[in-house]
C-alpha cells in the first residue's frame, strides 16, 4: 500500500535495527506528511514511549532494570576496584557492600510510563487503522462493527 520496496528498505537499514524501526524512520524522512508517518512520528516523540522502549531494550539486551521493593539487587558489573597510589595501581579489592545497588525505578514509575506509552500506542494505532479503513472504502470495501462488505464493480 505504501509501495516501499525491500531493496529501498535495505538501503536505509542500519545493522542491528529492526525492520519496523527502519520503516518508521524511512516514512518520517521520506514521507513526513503521510498520515502513517505523522502517527509514527507523534508516537516516537512521546517521552513515555521512549522510556518504555529504553526499559524494554535494557531488559532484553542487558539486565532487567533494578526496581525498588524487590529486595537486594545487584547490577551485572565487575566488583573489583583498583587500589592506586598516585598514578600507580598497587592492588585490587572486591567492592561488595551489603546494600546492593540503587534501584533505577519504582513499580509505580514503571506502571505510569508504560501505561501512558500504551495509551500513546493505541492512539497511533487508531490513526493508522482509520487511514487504512478509509483507503479500503475508496476500493469499495467497508468495515463495520458487524463485519465486512465488499462492493464489486
Amino acid at each position: 500500500m505504501l509501495q516501499v520496496s525491500r531493496r529501498t528498505l535495505r538501503q536505509h537499514r542500519k545493522k542491528g535495527t529492526s525492520i519496523s524501526v527502519t520503516v518508521g524512520k524511512y516514512l518520517i524522512r521520506r514521507r513526513p506528511n503521510h498520515p502513517i508517518s505523522v502517527a509514527i512520528a507523534e508516537l516516537a516523540r512521546s517521552t513515555d514511549w521512549q522510556k518504555s522502549i529504553a526499559y524494554r531494550d535494557s531488559w532484553v539486551h542487558d539486565q532487567a532494570p533494578l526496581v525498588s521493593g524487590f529486595g537486594i539487587q545487584w547490577r551485572r558489573k565487575p566488583r573489583w576496584v583498583e587500589i592506586k597510589s598516585g598514578d600507580k595501581v598497587t592492588g585490587h579489592r572486591l567492592y561488595g557492600g551489603g546494600q546492593g545497588d540503587e534501584p533505577e525505578h519504582t513499580v509505580e514509575e514503571i506502571r505510569s510510563f508504560v501505561g501512558n506509552a500504551l495509551f500513546d500506542f493505541v492512539g497511533a494505532l487508531r490513526k493508522v487503522t482509520d487511514f487504512y479503513v478509509q483507503l479500503l472504502s475508496t476500493k469499495g470495501i467497508t468495515l463495520t462493527g458487524e463485519g465486512l462488505n465488499v462492493k464489486l464493480d
